[in-house]
């Protein structure tokens, strides 16, 4: 069996990229500011509403966000490993 470590490599530098969308989307939710003169009834029970949904998918973003760096780091000690045991196994001329 041979591991492509170039494919390997690829992946590992395009994980970042793949979640810098979530960043940003999490930065924009942060910066979101709900503006409101004359409070009524109905505006509070919105702004709760907005909050809840902030939360939940501020929430939601950050548990996309772990699990992108959690295959990032996956695939980093797996390309590594990999490696090691190749170069281990390979006969070399002493």
């Amino acid at each position: 069996m041979e591991i492509a470590h170039d494919q390997f490599r690829e992946i590992l530098t395009r994980l970042p990229e793949a979640g810098k969308p979530l960043h940003d989307a999490l930065t924009r939710i942060v910066d979101c500011r709900v503006a409101e003169e004359s409070w009524t009834g109905y505006t509070v029970s919105l702004a709760v509403a907005y909050s809840a949904a902030e939360g939940y998918t501020l929430a939601a973003l950050r548990r996309l966000t772990e699990i992108t760096s959690f295959f990032e780091e996956g695939v980093r000690i797996s390309g590594v490993n990999w490696k090691a045991a190749e170069d281990a196994s390979t006969v070399k001329a002493v």
